[in-house]
């Protein structure tokens, strides 16, 4: 399947379970696959704000993890946009979280 085909089937997917409303950690999923294919094809605002959408699942969720993750993909979207000072904001939250979630882990 090729990337514009792609995404337009997880823009599909994500259209359809939000429409009910149902499975938040299926959301998040479906935002972080998706804000993937944007990066890839160049598409670095879309990312932002859908990777913008999973961050805020991820906190509803209390997925610590996933809320790093989706920082630190904000973070190299707005990179690509050149907008380094919010970029450097999200990745050092990324840093923190991620930080906190090894010590959870390993210890």
């Amino acid at each position: 399947m090729g990337l514009q085909k792609e995404i337009k089937h997880l823009e599909s997917r994500l259209a359809k379970i939000q429409e009910l409303n149902k499975d938040l950690n299926q959301e998040a999923e479906i935002c972080n696959a998706l804000g993937e294919l944007y990066f890839r094809n160049g598409e670095y605002r879309k990312a932002v704000k859908i990777h913008r959408e999973e961050l805020i699942l991820c906190e509803a969720l209390n997925d610590r993890l996933g809320v790093a993750i989706a920082n630190r993909k904000i973070g190299e979207n707005l990179c690509e946009l050149r907008q380094f000072d919010q970029a450097l904001d999200h990745v050092k939250e990324h840093l923190k979280i991620a930080r906190e979630v090894a010590r959870h882990v390993y210890y």
